[in-house]
């Protein structure tokens, strides 16, 4: 019986989302000793989702112990993948190949920004 809830713990701590950095060609979800690597190639848009996660059905993956990852589906948005740490705080990247995954930075306006800027999704004048 103790062992259990230790199993539990210990599996779900490598998948931990413990923030995002930005860089020229991508967005690197951090996790405890690995990164997951969201490239800004192929980025169609980057919008701020307030209720984003709310209604998600969970297809596979964890819905929050260390944070809210794996596969989900709800109406508004549909089939997506999550790296989520905070459900108020969500941004929607989709991608031009059907791709949708959620991150959630803690400022998601300067977040949104600096993606749209890195990825070319703004227009330079």
């Amino acid at each position: 019986m103790v062992g259990l809830p230790l199993a539990i713990l210990l599996s779900a701590l490598p998948f931990m989302i413990r923030g995002y950095e930005l860089t020229q060609k991508h967005i690197a979800v951090a996790r405890l000793g690995w990164k997951t690597i969201l490239p800004l190639a192929g980025l169609a848009t980057v919008t701020g989702e307030p209720d984003g996660l709310r209604g998600s059905l969970r297809l596979l993956g964890n819905g929050g112990l260390f944070g809210i990852s794996g596969w989900f589906w709800n109406r508004r948005i549909g089939r997506f993948r999550a790296y989520a740490t905070d459900p108020g705080r969500v941004v929607l990247l989709r991608y031009r190949d059907g791709t949708k995954v959620v991150v959630t930075p803690h400022d998601v306006q300067q977040f949104i920004v600096r993606v749209k800027t890195l990825g070319g999704l703004v227009a330079r004048q």
